[in-house]
């Protein structure tokens, strides 16, 4: 994350994501949120978020 920070890749290291899991480096729920929107507005989230399958699964 500290490397990523200057080269402005994962939102300036702000996250980390690897299978199953998202790492954001700031703690709170606005940190959170913020780096979703990141996600999702960059089109990101269908790497960085995996479905874990429906109510019926």
């Amino acid at each position: 994350m500290d490397r990523w920070r200057g080269t402005g890749e994962c939102f300036d290291g702000r996250y980390f994501y690897g299978w199953g899991n998202l790492l954001v480096r700031d703690p709170g729920i606005s940190a959170m949120t913020e780096v979703i929107d990141r996600l999702v507005a960059s089109g990101d989230y269908t790497s960085a978020l995996r479905p874990i399958g429906t109510a019926e699964d």
